[in-house]
Order: C-alpha cells, then structure tokens, then sequence
C-alpha cells in the first residue's frame, strides 16, 4: 500500500465508517499534521497520508482496527495481549490520555513520548477530539511531530548550559588576573585586561540573554519575586551598559528619587527588561548624547523606563514589538520582542513606548500591583 493514499479500514464492517462522513475525509486526509479517526474502542477506522508516512510499511499493511499505540509500534503495547491502554505505561501516555478525556467531554491537548520497539523513538503533541457520527462515537486525533522542537530545546540547553559555564571561567579568570596585578604594571597591559574583563561580561550577559529569551518563548520562565531598591537595580544596569561599545562617547544617567518603596519584583528579570530598552536607546543615541535611565510614578503606577532623544518614524512605531523587526538589518530585533514577552508574560507588568519630538523616545515597564504589596 502506497503511503501518498489514505488509509481506510475496511476488513471488518464495524470499522466502516459511515457512508455520510465520507465527504470530509479529503479534507482530513490534505492536512499536514498526523490524522487517525478511531471507534470507542479506540480501534483504527481511518488514516490520513502523513500518519502513514511515519509507519514502516508492514505496519501499513497490518493497520486495519489497530489501536494508536501498536499502529506506531510502541514497545510497551507488544508486552500484555490487550495492547495499547493496557499496561502500567499507558497511564502516563499522552495519547492515551488526550483520548480518555476526549470521550468523557474534556478534550486536552498532551505531550506524547514513544519508545518504537525498534529503538527509534517518536515526539507527538496529541490532541483528541470527540464526533458523533450518527450516533456513533468516534475521536479524530492529531498528531504533530515535535521531535525537532523537542531535540531543539535539548541542544539549546546544552549550549546555553555550556558555554556560559566556560565563558563564565573565563570572566572569573580575566578579574583574578586584573586583582593581581602587581603595582607598576605597565598601563598597556592593565588596559588589555580590563578590556578582556569588559568584553567577557559582555559575552556573558548576551548568553543569559538569550537563554532568558528562549525559556520565555518556550514557556518556562518563572519569576522569583525578591525585595528590590529600584535606585540599586538601577545604578547595576548602568554599571554593566556604560562598560559597553555601544556607550562609547555616551552618557547613561540614572534618575530616581530617594522616596521610592522597595518593590517586590524579580530583580534579574526587570533589569533584562531595562537593558534591552538600555541598548536600543544606546544604538538610536548619537555620539555626544545621553540617555536616562529611570524609576517614577506614572498615571498612577510605578515604572521603569529609559529615554532618549531619538524620534521613532510612525511606520516603524507599529512594528516595534515583533519578533525580529529591526531597523538595523537580518538577525536583530529580539530585545523589544524579548522585553514585553518577559514583562508581560511572565512579570505581569505591561511593556510599552512613546515616541515624540518633545520627548523622543520612552520605553517603559508598569509594575503589576502586586510588585507595590508584596
């Protein structure tokens, strides 16, 4: 049997399906994503091409009233004569979970892990849903093959993990070398090592940066609340950008009152926040300039923000917050993407801008109230 046409079960006439649901098996049978129709017995009634692409093609020829886990070939449905759903690992398959709530009315969406009998192994986010075809129940799963996303994130971690551990060496090992300098050292050589000290920082920062960013899109950042002074967590975003290229010739300034309330915020978290806005200001602020870098009230709420005098054109005003849009060219764009989805999806706080000639530029962080509570 050709992979490139559907599969439908037709050996036993209870695995039939209905003569008026044939219509919409062309649709079902043109999508891109894995495709099974199955009964209440949780038995094969129908197949699309791509759920068939991922089958060896004895396992095509034999899938006539399979159920879904011995039709991929788990190595767990082969071990009890009931099959799939019915050893103590089954329990905790996505598939067959996602199908158990579908039939009780509470379609999920779960993450599906197989182990093949033949070592190889499968990566499914699984959805379940429940049709009722002339009175008989049926489910339509999908499948969708996140093997490269899982594989993704497993290598991002490990680079991540990795390589800031090495750079982080050799940041340790750049300001040991700077503390030990023997007095008379000779200017050329003290100026390489807190250049080589500067620059490593850097690398640093932009590692946890992006690692920061990558948790945040794949949804597992979590914020850990902390009491902060704004003017400390402040004057620290200051220190680590005034070091930068980018702030050559310029000025940073921090402007925050005395009589601002400790807040209860993760304190790592607001300051990646601040030092994307920190950056982009840098890059649009001209050799002489400066920028401020603050803490206040407005409207009623507490926020960060970082000013500069730089005016953003309209066009570009509508874009800023998308996923690579950039002004200066392919590869850029993540730091105001990267600032709201961690300011407001995992601080709670809200992310925007002003952009004007009487003000230039403002980008800002509002804290949630709960920031002001503790």
């Amino acid at each position: 049997m050709s992979t490139d046409s559907p599969c439908r079960c037709s050996n036993d006439p209870a695995l039939v399906l209905p003569e008026s649901l044939q219509h919409v098996l062309p649709l079902i049978d043109s999508l891109l994503e894995h495709v099974v129709i199955v009964d209440a017995e949780r038995r094969i009634v129908h197949a699309n091409p791509s759920f068939l692409h991922i089958l060896e093609p004895e396992q095509v020829l034999d899938l006539n009233g399979k159920r879904f886990g011995n039709a991929v070939g788990c190595s767990h449905a082969g071990q009890t004569e009931g099959g799939c759903g019915s050893t103590k690992f089954c329990k905790e398959c996505g598939a067959y979970r996602a199908q158990m709530a579908a039939f009780a009315g509470e379609p999920v969406v779960e993450e599906c892990r197989i182990v093949r009998a033949d070592g190889g192994a499968l990566n499914f986010r699984i959805r379940a849903s429940h049709w009722d075809a002339a009175g008989r129940p049926l489910l339509i799963i999908t499948a969708l093959d996140t093997s490269g996303e899982e594989r993704r994130r497993l290598l991002e971690k490990l680079f991540f993990h990795d390589v800031r551990n090495t750079v982080g060496g050799v940041t340790g090992l750049a300001e040991y070398i700077g503390r030990a300098q023997p007095l008379g050292t000779d200017s050329t050589q003290t100026a390489l090592i807190a250049s080589m000290t500067r620059l490593t920082r850097q690398l640093l920062d932009e590692i946890d940066s992006f690692a920061c960013l990558s948790e945040a899109e794949n949804g597992e950042l979590t914020a850990r609340n902390e009491p902060c002074d704004p003017g400390v967590l402040l004057e620290a975003v200051r220190e680590l950008y005034e070091r930068q290229k980018l702030a050559d010739r310029r000025t940073i300034t921090v402007d925050c009152e005395q009589s601002l309330p400790i807040i209860q915020v993760d304190r790592v978290l607001v300051s990646r926040v601040v030092g994307n806005f920190v950056k982009n200001a840098l890059e649009a602020t001209k050799v002489g300039e400066s920028i401020t870098v603050g803490a206040r009230w407005k409207d009623a709420a507490f926020e960060f923000y970082v000013q500069n005098l730089a005016v953003i054109p309209e066009r570009e005003q509508l874009q800023i917050f998308q996923r690579s849009f950039s002004t200066k060219g392919p590869g850029r764009g993540l730091g105001t993407h990267s600032a709201q989805l961690i300011g407001e999806r995992v601080l709670g706080a809200k992310v925007g801008f002003t952009s004007n000639a009487t003000e230039g530029t403002v980008f800002w962080i509002r804290l949630p109230e709960s920031a002001l509570t503790g």
